[in-house]
């Protein structure tokens, strides 16, 4: 409730400074939102990185089956919204990491499967870039990105894939760094 009313001040402030620059012209006003939507963007932001989560086992029991994620039981993997797929081919074995997820509802899931069997599976909607959020014995996808998903696999101390990050990716994998991950 309190992040909600963070960003509904936040959007609201943002209006109201619109309307001011281009009808009220009040300096005041426009000297109290200067300072004003600043400290509600960062109280926003740093609340949606620290804010802590249910754990997904009091949600659904560890299963999946939640109510949100039952809107998308049917649909084919392939066909879920944001879905992104790696496949790399190392010492014989086929890797091949699929990830999607929907912001509406906060929904999604990370799957590896080796040589074609599911060996691990998350469904966290935000991690560190810094630990694994895949693993089965050596095989570890590290996940990160600021507007996309990108991925890396290493297998034991081998980097075996990894995407390019853009700029703003290694921006918020630095300041993630001053983020409390659960």
């Amino acid at each position: 409730m309190l992040r909600k009313s963070i960003t509904y001040f936040f959007w609201l402030s943002v209006a109201v400074s619109l309307t001011n620059s281009f009808t009220l012209k009040n300096d005041i006003i426009g000297e109290v939102l200067f300072i004003l939507i600043p400290v509600l963007l960062a109280a926003d932001l740093g609340l949606k990185f620290l804010w802590k989560q249910k754990p997904r086992e009091a949600e659904t029991g560890g299963d999946g089956n939640s109510e949100k994620e039952k809107l998308f039981a049917k649909v084919p993997v392939e066909q879920r919204p944001n879905f992104k797929e790696w496949s790399v081919q190392h010492h014989g074995r086929t890797i091949r990491v699929i990830n999607w997820y929907s912001l509406r509802p906060l929904v999604g899931a990370a799957h590896l499967f080796i040589d074609g069997v599911e060996v691990d599976c998350s469904r966290a909607m935000t991690h560190s870039p810094k630990k694994p959020l895949l693993v089965s014995g050596n095989v570890k996808v590290f996940f990160s990105g600021a507007l996309s998903v990108k991925a890396s696999v290493v297998d034991g101390e081998e980097l075996i894939h990894r995407d390019d990050l853009s700029l703003a990716d290694k921006i918020v994998n630095k300041l993630s760094s001053f983020v409390r991950w659960q």
